[in-house]
């Protein structure tokens, strides 16, 4: 693959990854070459507020706190 076609491809998948806040960014692959790149976003809910409408996650580190608070206790019911 020619060095220019490379480094096309490459930024796209940088940039797909740069602007995503959750999700997944694939690479598809025929014959050896990337001809499809695809980014699925996703929105996290970290439950449902008191007025009864859901709450986006405002980081990904309120679910990465919230994933951890889940496991220590689950640790401590263990124990």
């Amino acid at each position: 693959m020619p060095h220019e076609q490379q480094n096309d491809w490459l930024e796209l998948v940088r940039e797909k990854v740069r602007t995503l806040h959750f999700g997944v960014v694939q690479i598809v692959v025929h014959d050896s070459k990337v001809t499809q790149i695809e980014r699925t976003e996703r929105v996290r809910l970290n439950g449902a507020a008191p007025s009864g409408e859901a709450r986006l996650a405002r980081s990904p580190g309120d679910f990465t706190q919230r994933y951890e608070r889940n496991n220590n206790r689950e640790r401590d019911n263990l124990e």
